[in-house]
């Protein structure tokens, strides 16, 4: 019997050209501010008909490197690959190895009380005299930071808040390497806000800016060891989380 060769799957051709614009905006040759080829001459350059350019096209809108508009073509925006960041999580493990695919700009140490918002996180602890750290996250691609975040330690981990550098993954797992101590568990809120004017100044974002605000509460096991607040635009952030049916 006669060997059956493998069934090769093609790259869809307006996935190859969105590809070829991209590369070629990305170094030049199509500067940001200057109008692309139109439908009929980008035909005629790849050969293909004008449904498979319209799909490259939007795809490069959909990425926010171009912008389209009836009767004025096709204008580049931006030189930079707007790739959406995402977080899939189902355990601490994944909550790591998040991090670890970004960076941390972090703040000096600043010595204040922990805000109201967060006092139901700690229970009776001192809300006194804990240490923040202003802490904005990069992914290591971009240039632009996809997360800012406010991140407060209680008075006993005063030393450890200051060695924090965030250049060794999550900063809790910075935490756990100059305390000694295990996080035993993180208890995260998720919601929906508009991002602050200021927020939107430091995340190089245009307001109004819709994101997602997360608040972190980390624990060990001798009570709160971390609380963060974290806002990150909608455009360059994205949760997921896979459910499975117990049986």
């Amino acid at each position: 019997m006669a060997d059956i060769e493998p069934e090769i799957k093609r790259t869809p051709r307006y996935i190859e050209v969105a590809a070829d614009l991209r590369q070629r905006i990305e170094t030049g040759d199509f500067p940001v501010g200057t109008a692309l080829p139109t439908e009929t001459e980008l035909c005629g350059t790849y050969s293909v008909s004008r449904y498979t350019i319209r799909e490259a096209l939007r795809r490069l809108q959909d990425a926010n490197i171009v912008s389209r508009r009836q009767g004025s073509g096709t204008v580049v925006t931006s030189q930079e690959r707007a790739t959406l960041f995402q977080q899939e999580l189902g355990s601490l493990e994944d909550l790591i190895q998040y991090a670890t695919d970004v960076k941390f700009d972090l703040s000096a140490p600043e010595i204040m009380d922990l805000p109201d918002s967060l006092h139901r996180y700690v229970d009776d602890t001192e809300t006194a005299g804990w240490t923040y750290r202003r802490a904005f996250a990069f992914q290591k691609h971009l240039r632009r930071p996809v997360a800012i975040s406010h991140v407060y330690m209680p008075p006993k981990y005063r030393g450890v808040a200051e060695k924090v550098q965030g250049n060794r993954g999550a900063l809790f797992n910075e935490f756990e390497i100059f305390s000694g101590n295990s996080i035993e568990q993180v208890e995260q809120e998720i919601r929906a806000v508009i991002l602050s004017p200021q927020d939107c100044q430091a995340l190089e974002c245009a307001p109004p800016q819709p994101g997602l605000l997360a608040t972190r509460a980390y624990y060990d096991r001798e009570g709160p060891a971390m609380v963060s607040i974290s806002y990150h635009p909608g455009d360059r952030y994205a949760y997921h989380l896979k459910f499975d049916r117990k049986t």
